[in-house]
């Protein structure tokens, strides 16, 4: 089943919040303290308290829900704390487009809303204690709210490694891979349902109505499946210019639809269909995942850092996804009713942009290391042993060429024959004559 894209993106928005999760969390903890403060009254008369449950005096109750209450707020300040050096550390080594992907990390997200619901718990529960006579202690309620202060404790010592696991370079890079694959198979899953065909003429001249970007930015993505509806249901033909991850301007065009006369009364349905905003998402987009991975590696090359290592496991992860891409089957790019009529022709991701837009700018980068650019032909090779069509194989020829070219700086004789060694293996993938 294929959700709503605008619903999709809502929800990607949602995860990379720091206060969607943590109100659930927060909320869920006030209703359980009410909860218990109502089954404490209901029990209230009963002869004995369970060994395990607190049965001190009122006095005892509210310092110990105090002294638990003004411990979280102090631990929460610091899980802040951390998290915001954490962000900033992210974002100077890795990137500020990685800043999404921490946010997203749900592991913080609920360490977060663990210390503030227990804080809102311990109030809740502090306000219904009452001395004299009669005297009301909420002793199950209390007894959760140490619970909860133990569990607390635990969390952060799992917060604590989290956070330092996290900021790992080959953490981070297997983070946004895993991504990279998730945005890969929603591509070949088609954007539309029904079988797509290859190509479809484009629109007459003259005869399609131009549908308007209604505001700049950035694609983020297209209900594709209302597009094919609306084309059905009112008889149209429907060409996209851009897809999820282009920058448009406002007043630009994003479609053609024609005949004009059926267009013109739902071109405002045709520009609901897009959604644009200021950033690029991964919902319908891999090459933003690409360009994430490519950051990564940009910025390890930079001499400031000059890591090679890290730049050399993006060139790898960024391979594995490209295998994947090239032995797959890509969509049709024109979907039709079933009798031959083409409703709506998409701009699909195209294998050999998204081979530039993986290694490009690291051959860029990187043309002055010899082990970054030896690691690029052999990924250049790995690959060309999946590809199975010949504009893909054709790309990743340029690609070799491209990289044995830029290596001819390398000031060691034995580092250029290394490349030139690793360009004859890759072409010889490509043309089927590797042993």
């Amino acid at each position: 089943m294929r959700l709503n894209p605008r619903l999709t993106t809502a929800w990607f928005w949602l995860r990379a919040s720091y206060w969607f999760v943590p109100t659930l969390i927060t909320l869920a903890a006030v209703a359980m303290a009410l909860g218990l403060i109502a089954l404490d009254r209901a029990v209230a008369q009963a002869a004995e308290v369970p060994a395990w449950v607190y049965s001190g005096s009122a006095e005892g109750a509210r310092a110990l829900l105090s002294a638990v209450a003004s411990s979280m707020v102090t631990v929460a300040g610091v899980v802040f704390s951390i998290t915001m050096v954490a962000l900033a550390l992210t974002s100077s080594q890795f990137g500020p487009r990685l800043l999404l992907n921490f946010m997203r990390d749900t592991g913080n997200q609920v360490v977060i809303g663990v210390f503030i619901a227990t804080f809102m718990y311990c109030l809740v529960v502090l306000r219904v204690v009452r001395g004299g006579s009669p005297e009301f202690v909420p002793h199950i309620a209390v007894t959760v709210a140490l619970i909860l202060a133990a569990t607390a404790v635990m969390v952060l010592i799992y917060f604590i490694h989290h956070v330092s696991v996290s900021i790992q370079a080959d953490h981070v890079i297997a983070a946004v891979r895993g991504e990279l694959c998730d945005a890969i198979d929603a591509q070949l899953a088609g954007a539309a349902d029904g079988p797509g065909r290859p190509s479809a003429p484009p629109p007459p001249e003259g005869e399609a109505t131009r549908v308007a970007a209604p505001r700049g930015g950035y694609v983020q993505a297209i209900d594709s499946a209302a597009l094919l509806r609306l084309a059905r249901t009112q008889d149209l033909r429907i060409h996209l210019a851009c897809r999820a991850g282009h920058f448009v301007v406002a007043g630009a065009a994003i479609a053609h639809a024609w005949p004009a006369a059926r267009a013109e009364p739902v071109a405002a349905s045709l520009r609901g269909a897009f959604l644009i905003g200021a950033q690029r998402t991964p919902t319908q987009d891999p090459e933003f995942a690409v360009r994430q991975l490519v950051e990564v590696a940009v910025r390890a090359l930079s001499p400031g850092i000059n890591d090679p290592f890290t730049a050399m496991a993006c060139v790898d992860w960024l391979a594995e996804s490209l295998c994947r891409l090239a032995a797959a089957d890509p969509p049709g790019a024109a979907h039709d009713d079933g009798d031959g009529t083409p409703r709506l022709i998409l701009q699909p991701v195209r294998f050999a942009g998204v081979v530039d837009a993986a290694y490009n700018q690291i051959r860029q980068y990187g043309r002055g290391s010899a082990a970054v650019t030896i690691r690029l032909l052999e990924a250049l090779q790995v690959i060309a042993t999946h590809a199975r069509r010949d504009g893909d194989r054709a790309a990743l020829r340029r690609h070799v060429d491209m990289v044995e070219r830029g290596a001819a700086a390398l000031p060691e004789p034995f580092d250029r024959a290394a490349v030139r060694e690793r360009a004859a293996a890759a072409r010889a993938a490509l043309d089927g004559t590797a042993p």
